[in-house]
């Protein structure tokens, strides 16, 4: 999960801004890539993790930050699954463990391993970030360390583009040389837009090379916090008086699942982040829970979500306090959520943990 990555070719034809990700747009083999839905927009990396790893919606809870006000306690999920499925699991992040809360968090997803910024122990900064290439060593180091027959899933938020855009200490690769606001800010979100996409590129190159069947799964938190009229500029709608549709371009972030071996191909995959992980383990053939199962089922009737409305089958968008022919499933949704996330004395875990004996 890649800091503040986005791809803004998916709203202009510009082409500085195709210049930005040619790795990004270059994989096909092998490859199922397309926009995700999120539920932020400028911040608040974790609750895309939050959706990520659990499949809960934030369009049930908008306005909270679940990892400092829900996740109190063990909480199954992507990770347990996966634990059950004789994964050892990583949680890493290249920033302080006390962010978001995530070091407790982790142990309640059920990591068996998690890593922060002072474990990072040969890392280059990039405006007193870690860059993205020390951050992907370190996921190396963690695979050329393990046992030959051990499987891992490591669970990556990377820092490299966080904001404020003006810190400077780097070069600008990426000249924008038709928008009459705050150049500055943009090309140096942009070159480091660009920096990630090779940094990623170079990671899949490296595990291309590789025996072990691996997998990257890629994608952006949200898009960055840059100047309001850049993205008048961008967009053609001002964040605060579009329709819902126009609003939701805010939220849209691009990802790929990449495999070095065969996996079918798919483009302009429509997602959000609640169906993602559960997507994710259908295109490889893992097992799922039954929760996950029920999310692949909700994603027939309801695409796209997330903490702003959703869209139906039907492709119209909605706000979640319209009665409409998808009210009934997505009240059956917030239900599941609120017995996971607050009925934990009852909760029975086996219909969020996936395993061999529970699909």
């Amino acid at each position: 999960m890649n800091e503040s990555f986005a791809d803004f070719s998916m709203f202009s034809d510009k082409e500085y801004l195709k210049e930005c990700t040619p790795f990004l747009h270059s994989l096909k083999e092998n490859t199922v890539k397309g926009s995700l839905l999120v539920s932020n927009f400028g911040g608040g990396t974790c609750n895309t993790e939050f959706e990520y790893l659990t499949g809960n919606s934030m369009g049930f809870y908008p306005n909270t930050i679940p990892y400092q006000q829900y996740v109190l306690d063990d909480m199954p999920g992507l990770v347990s699954g996966l634990n059950a499925q004789g994964y050892r699991t990583i949680g890493m992040h290249p920033f302080w463990p006390d962010g978001y809360n995530r070091s407790q968090v982790y142990d309640f997803f059920g990591f068996d391993e998690k890593y922060f910024v002072e474990d990072y122990t040969q890392r280059n900064a990039l405006r007193g970030f870690v860059d993205d290439e020390s951050d992907y060593n370190k996921i190396k180091e963690l695979y050329e360390r393990k046992n030959s027959d051990e499987r891992l899933f490591v669970f990556n938020v990377t820092m490299q583009n966080h904001g404020g855009y003006e810190r400077g200490g780097m070069d600008y690769t990426v000249e924008v040389n038709d928008y009459d606001g705050n150049v500055t800010a943009v090309q140096e979100y942009l070159s480091l837009v660009k920096k990630s996409d090779e940094a990623i590129g170079q990671l899949t190159e490296y595990f291309q090379n590789q025996e072990e069947p691996t997998v990257i799964v890629f994608f952006g938190d949200h898009q960055p916090k840059l100047q309001d009229d850049f993205f008048v500029y961008l967009l053609g709608a001002e964040y605060d008086n579009t329709t819902l549709e126009e609003y939701q371009q805010y939220y849209e972030v691009p990802f790929f699942i990449w495999a070095n071996y065969d996996i079918e191909e798919a483009e302009n995959v429509e997602l959000s982040t609640n169906f993602f992980s559960a997507y994710v383990l259908d295109c490889l053939g893992l097992q799922k829970s039954a929760f996950q199962n029920f999310l692949l089922d909700v994603r027939q009737e309801v695409p796209l979500m997330n903490s702003k409305g959703y869209r139906g089958e039907d492709g119209e968008w909605y706000y979640y306090n319209e009665e409409t022919e998808y009210s009934e499933i997505l009240k059956l949704y917030k239900n599941i959520e609120y017995y996971d996330l607050f009925d934990t004395k009852n909760r029975d875990d086996k219909y969020f943990t996936a395993d061999s004996g529970n699909d």
